[in-house]
């Protein structure tokens, strides 16, 4: 499981080693394939920061570390203090799977009251109905038509309050 944060206005602070208190407007995403094709057709000056890549050199992690750049920052696992922080600190969280069952990260997220985007899987549709936003699976386009119309409204919303 791979766990992705959409980042505004953060420098180079996880070169450096610095964690999540610098963060500022993430956007807490589950990865699965769709996610970075969806991100890189949205203009926006949010980053995304891909947290729990594998450190193995397989190629999927091969094929996800082939987009890091300045709007795409992959770090590796990370947990206790650091995950709490990221999903404490998210905007969005967003479950893209085409096959799911009962996602407790799904649960979690909404458990820590961040707006949820998953994929139109049944089970990830009943779960969210009334309370999240879901878009077709496997459908990059749908996923950042959803992804831009959700970080433009809550940016909007942050500026407003």
């Amino acid at each position: 499981m791979t766990w992705v944060t959409v980042v505004d206005g953060v420098e180079d602070q996880l070169d450096a080693g610095g964690d999540a208190e610098f963060f500022e407007n993430p956007v807490e995403i589950f990865l699965d394939g769709v996610l970075v094709e969806a991100f890189e057709q949205v203009k926006t000056d949010v980053k995304l920061v891909l947290a729990g890549a594998s450190s193995y050199c397989d190629e999927y992690s091969q094929q996800l570390r082939s987009h890091a750049s300045e709007s795409i920052r992959i770090l590796d696992w990370v947990s206790g203090e650091i995950l709490d922080e990221l999903l404490t600190n998210a905007m969005i969280f967003v479950l893209p799977s085409d096959l799911e069952g009962l996602s407790l990260a799904l649960l979690d997220a909404m458990g820590a009251g961040l707006c949820v985007l998953t994929s139109d899987v049944p089970e990830n549709v009943e779960v969210v109905d009334g309370a999240g936003f879901t878009f077709k699976r496997g459908n990059s386009a749908d996923l950042a038509d959803r992804l831009r119309f959700l970080i433009a409204t809550l940016l909007c919303e942050e500026r407003l309050a």
